[in-house]
């Protein structure tokens, strides 16, 4: 065990987080911190980074799979679950990523679709508001996802 070793590995944790791959992630990362833990100790300060961004990837995981299990919910028609679904995963979005994230921005896009499915208009656009707010002030207006999502509401109205 070799501290060149783990920086490879945390090198390679950082190549799967950019490609949105967060098991292959947290697998390199929990690679790392086993050597950084034999060679620097629990408490070395690096150690406690690479511990504290793990946990991040395993919360970020469990926001991502509580989303993609309303969508589940909504495809089957299941309606008033999915908006069940989709507000809880907002909170954990909410407390991991923060009211200003691009996910949490698609999580309000996701919770918009359902009320406008159910005819729940005005609170679906409301929805989309937010989400678009979010993105304006995440990225900007010039930037291309916002312009898109600036062209999905309006078909909203």
């Amino acid at each position: 065990m070799h501290p060149s070793t783990a920086e490879a590995y945390e090198n390679l944790a950082q190549a799967h987080v950019n490609e949105d791959k967060t098991e292959d992630a947290t697998n390199a990362y929990a690679k790392a911190i086993n050597i950084h833990k034999t060679v620097l100790g629990n408490g070395h300060p690096h150690t406690k980074e690479l511990m504290n961004i793990l946990h991040i990837l395993k919360c970020e995981k469990t926001a991502k799979a509580m989303n993609e299990h309303a969508l589940a919910v909504k495809a089957k028609g299941d309606l008033e679950k999915a908006l069940q679904l989709f507000q809880e995963a907002l909170d954990v979005s909410k407390k991991i990523f923060g009211d200003v994230h691009p996910r949490t921005a698609a999580v309000y896009e996701n919770i918009s679709a359902v009320q406008v499915e159910q005819g729940l208009l005005k609170d679906g656009i409301a929805a989309s508001a937010e989400a678009l707010k979010i993105r304006r002030r995440a990225h900007g207006d010039d930037h291309t996802d916002t312009k898109r999502r600036i062209w999905k509401r309006m078909d909203l109205c």
